[in-house]
């Protein structure tokens, strides 16, 4: 029983230890990103917002203690990278302690080993058998995550047998799905189906995608419209929108705690919708502007219905949402583009170097230092030990000889006349004493 508290109480401090700087560090950039954001979201394209955002997760899988001479963390490193854990001791390596014991008892006689009286242990071991308060954060912590583990599984298996429901489009759709593979470059290995279910049209599956169509949404659009479709969830495939939306939905999880990765993981869905009707845009060319017209044509279709609140990536995932993207399109230019372009990924490199190590960078010469005082420190106490050890021997030989040069008695002696833990002139003392006896 001992040892799962004590493994809870370890975990729990590693994990405190871990997402208390966690925490602070990417609460501090996502409001450096909305900020950014909320100056130059009007002068800047959806895809490199939608880049600058991804910054957030990225941040999420690296270390706390991640430090460059040019990251922000030089100016305030010291209390973004450290959290204070109550009742912390001093580390010591297991596999050095034998050796100190050694080093620390040498010359030391067994019967003086035995005579030192041990200390009682009944409060420390009380005191291992109770769970400290970070064991108790890991356990509410581990509780919380398993279930929405166990939630987003019962997804997946709804979603499952949404696709094993459906099915499958005809000839003439399954056509018009390979034109728009080609205009978009998405090479094969695309399903297609019609669902009775779905909403609205949305693209789900990891390694074999699969667009679910709603089964009158094609009477309703027409040749055109579907067309439209098809390409915007084409377009979420190859940006790999499905792989960054899993990549949320476990950060999420594991940092279910952090309320402003929730309205990270909201921003980044809208911003995406955006890059994503960037690109349509871009692709449909002369034809962009029925983009729009075809955006409230599904919207129509789906709020009909009552929505299955699955997060699926589709046309259509909230009003709000809808009404942001039909004002974006209309109040900007078509774009001539929807790549980043090597300014955009070298603006997100620097950003990337500067806002995600947040600790302070150790100076070489400061480590130099540390170091040397840290061999000092250690010269100090291995002479004081060694000196502490001769003065015990000292004393332990000084009372046996004492207590021998009463008495001619070989009751504690060895073979060679000598008892243990004597010294080398004690030993020639003893010796003298035995021959005057005889």
């Amino acid at each position: 029983m001992n040892a799962i508290l004590e493994w809870i109480n370890s975990a729990g401090s590693m994990f405190v230890r871990f997402s208390g700087p966690m925490l602070i560090q990417s609460s501090a950039l996502i409001i450096i990103l909305l900020l950014l954001d909320l100056v130059l979201r009007k002068k800047l394209r959806a895809v490199f917002r939608y880049w600058i955002w991804m910054l957030v997760l990225v941040k999420m899988i690296l270390p706390t203690t991640l430090a460059t001479p040019l990251s922000v963390g030089n100016w305030f490193g010291d209390e973004l990278a450290t959290i204070k854990v109550s009742d912390t001791a001093v580390e010591q390596n297991p596999a050095d302690a034998p050796q100190a014991a050694e080093t620390a008892f040498s010359g030391v006689s067994n019967e003086a080993l035995m005579a030192i009286p041990a200390r009682p242990t009944v409060e420390s071991a009380a005191y291992q058998e109770l769970v400290t308060w970070e064991g108790v954060v890991f356990l509410v912590w581990l509780a919380v995550a398993a279930a929405m583990v166990l939630l987003l599984l019962q997804r997946a298996i709804f979603v499952k047998g949404l696709v094993a429901q459906a099915k499958s489009a005809n000839a003439l759709m399954n056509d018009t799905l390979d034109f728009c593979c080609t205009k978009m470059g998405v090479k094969g290995g695309v399903g297609l189906k019609i669902s009775p279910n779905a909403t609205s049209p949305a693209v789900c599956g990891l390694f074999r995608p699969v667009i679910l169509v709603p089964q009158d949404l094609g009477a309703s659009l027409g040749a055109g419209g579907m067309r439209t479709v098809l390409m915007h969830e084409l377009a979420h495939i190859r940006r790999a929108d499905l792989w960054v939306n899993l990549a949320q939905t476990i950060l999420q999880i594991v940092y279910f705690y952090n309320p402003l990765l929730w309205l990270v993981n909201w921003v980044i869905r809208r911003v995406r919708e955006q890059a994503v009707d960037e690109t349509v845009l871009v692709a449909m060319g002369e034809k962009a502007q029925q983009y729009p017209e075809t955006l409230v044509s599904v919207a129509k279709l789906a709020f009909k219905r009552p929505a299955l609140s699955l997060r699926l990536i589709g046309v259509v995932e909230s009003k709000s949402a809808l009404q942001g993207r039909i004002k974006h399109i209309l109040e900007r230019p078509i774009p001539k583009s929807a790549k980043l372009g090597a300014a955009g990924l070298l603006a997100i490199v620097i950003a990337g170097a500067v806002l995600l190590p947040m600790a302070k960078a150790e100076d070489k010469k400061q480590k130099t230092e540390f170091r040397s005082q840290k061999t000092e420190t250690d010269v100090q106490v291995e002479t004081r030990s060694a000196s502490e050890n001769e003065e015990v021997v000292e004393a332990i030989d000084s009372g046996r000889a004492g207590g021998s040069a009463m008495g001619c008695t070989d009751k504690c002696e060895d073979n060679n006349g000598r008892k243990p833990g004597e010294g080398k002139s004690n030993r020639h003392k003893r010796q003298e004493e035995r021959r005057q006896c005889d």
